[in-house]
C-alpha cells in the first residue's frame, strides 16, 4: 500500500493513477483533514506501528502495510481553537516519521529546503558549482556584495513569496536599504546562460531547456528536451542524495563556456509540465521507484 501525503491536485492525481494501474493499493491523506476528518493513532509495539482511518471509512488502515510514502505537499492542520496547532503537528509528523518504509522524499529532506542557505552551503561543500551568495539584512553587507559582483546580483526569497528580480541602483537608496533590515533576503550573483531543469527519480534523470521572455521565467515559459553531459546526469543525481532527495526538480543555470551551475533544488517540484512537453515518463519512472519498496 503505498500513501500519498499532501492536497488533491493534478500531480497527486496522475501518481495515484500510475500506482494503480501497477495493481498497488493507494491511500490519499491530505494533512488539511487531520484531526478534524482523519484519526491516527500509534503505538510502539514491535509488531503494530498503528492505524489510520479516513472520514467515511469503516475500517482503519494499518500503518504497516504503508510501503512506501510520495509526499507531494504539507498543508495546515485542520485544528480547533480549543488545543495548540503545535500539538497536533507533533502527533500527526510524529507519527508519520515513525512509519518504517521509504520516502519521497523524507520528512528531514523536504524542511531542509526551508533553509535555501543552508542547503546551498551543503552543496559547495560537496563540491557542488552554485552562485556566489550572501544572506543578510545588513545594508553594508549587501552594498559590498553588490560592488564585488560589479552590480551583476540578484535577490530571492529565503522561503517563499517574492520572486527574483535583478538588484538595481533603484533598490539601493536609502529608504530600501532601511527596509532590509526587516528581513533577511538571499542576494547571489547572476549567471547569464541558458535556464535547464533537471529532474532526478532515484538514479533518472530528465532534463529540459527552459524557454521563456521573462527574467523570471516560472510565470510563462515552455520546455524542450535536452541531452546534457553524463556528469552533469551524474551531478544532479549527486546533488539528489547530498540532499536526501529521490526526487528533486534541480535548476541550473548553462554558461557560454558550457559551465553547469546549480541554482536550486527543490523536493516538491511541479514536473509535469515537463513531462507533458517533452514526454517523459517521469510520473511512471516515480510510481515505479514507489512501488518497487519493501
Amino acid at each position: 500500500m503505498i500513501l500519498i501525503l499532501g492536497p488533491r491536485d493534478i500531480h497527486t492525481d496522475r501518481v495515484a493513477e500510475a500506482i494503480s494501474a501497477r495493481g498497488e493499493a493507494v491511500i490519499m491523506l491530505n494533512s488539511g483533514d487531520f484531526p478534524g476528518r482523519v484519526s491516527l493513532s500509534g503505538t510502539l509495539d514491535s509488531n503494530e506501528q498503528g492505524t489510520i482511518r479516513l472520514s467515511g471509512q469503516p475500517e482503519a488502515i494499518p500503518l504497516e502495510s504503508i510501503r512506501a510514502v510520495y509526499w507531494y505537499a504539507m498543508t495546515g492542520l485542520a485544528v480547533g481553537t480549543k488545543y495548540p496547532e503545535e500539538e497536533a503537528d507533533s502527533g500527526f509528523g510524529s507519527l508519520l516519521r515513525n512509519l518504517d518504509c521509504r520516502w519521497v522524499n523524507p520528512p528531514q529532506a523536504v524542511m531542509l529546503h526551508r533553509y535555501k542557505f543552508h542547503q546551498l552551503k551543503i552543496l559547495k561543500a560537496a563540491g557542488v558549482r552554485v552562485p556566489d551568495s550572501l544572506m543578510t539584512n545588513d545594508p553594508e553587507s549587501l552594498l559590498a556584495f553588490y560592488q564585488k559582483h560589479q552590480g551583476r546580483i540578484i535577490c530571492k526569497p529565503l522561503y517563499q513569496g517574492l520572486l527574483l528580480h535583478p538588484i538595481t541602483e533603484a533598490d539601493l537608496s536609502p529608504e530600501r536599504l532601511e527596509r532590509l533590515r526587516e528581513s533577511p533576503l538571499l542576494f547571489q550573483e547572476y549567471i547569464e546562460g541558458t535556464d535547464i531543469r533537471v529532474h532526478v527519480v532515484g538514479e533518472k534523470t530528465f532534463a529540459s531547456e527552459v524557454v521563456s521572455a521573462l527574467f523570471n521565467y516560472k510565470t510563462d515559459f515552455f520546455t524542450r528536451p535536452l541531452e546534457i553531459p553524463d556528469e552533469i546526469q551524474a551531478l544532479s543525481v549527486r546533488a539528489a542524495r547530498t540532499l536526501g532527495l529521490v526526487l528533486a526538480g534541480i535548476d541550473f543555470r548553462r554558461t557560454e563556456d558550457g559551465e553547469y551551475v546549480l541554482l536550486e533544488a527543490n523536493p516538491s517540484p511541479q514536473y509535469l509540465i515537463f513531462e507533458d512537453q517533452c514526454g517523459y515518463p517521469i510520473t511512471h519512472t516515480l510510481a515505479s521507484c514507489l512501488s518497487q519498496c519493501k
